[in-house]
């Protein structure tokens, strides 16, 4: 999944600029210590659609395990949001501290049923976040197509290309 593109080191950025103006504000009301849960799942199936095949776990997992920021990321990080020392001890120790249940890598699952569940500080919660929803989905839509194609071939021989995927990283 990652390439010359991005790094591994790159991740922790993996988010949008709001997240960390909602950290401060957050920090401000005195909510960072604010236990959040969320879940992830998907909405609904196309009508020739019957079921999704769950993938991304070992990278969610991965991911989480290793969330820091970097030097350059916190310099970057105090010049572009102004964050004061309160903000910045904290991103400096910043490290995933809550819970995760997934269901297992491979299980068909249906619309509205919860995929992963997190629970954990707002801030890291909603930091985790925009990295699971772009990772779990875009595997997950490949390993569903994937598994409708091979049941739909029954014992015939298939073969699978990348053309038109999901960005570079599809074939990987």
């Amino acid at each position: 999944m990652v390439n010359d593109f991005i790094s591994k080191d790159d991740l922790p950025l993996f988010t949008s600029g709001t997240r960390f103006t909602i950290a401060s504000i957050f920090f401000g009301e005195g909510l960072q210590d604010t236990i959040a849960t969320f879940d992830l799942y998907v909405r609904g199936l196309p009508k020739t659609r019957n079921y999704y095949v769950f993938a991304g776990l070992e990278h969610v997992a991965d991911y989480i395990r290793n969330l820091r920021f970097n030097k350059d990321q916190l310099a970057w990080m105090k010049k572009s949001f102004k964050f004061g020392k309160r903000e910045m001890d904290y991103f400096v120790s910043f490290r995933f501290t809550g819970d995760v249940w997934a269901m297992p890598e491979g299980s068909v699952f249906f619309p509205e049923e919860p995929i992963i569940r997190v629970s954990a500080p707002i801030i890291e919660a909603q930091f985790v976040e925009m990295y699971l929803i772009n990772t779990v989905y875009v595997q997950t839509i490949l390993a569903s197509k994937i598994a409708r194609l091979t049941s739909a071939a029954r014992d015939k021989r298939v073969m699978i290309w990348y053309n038109r995927s999901y960005g570079t990283d599809a074939a990987m």
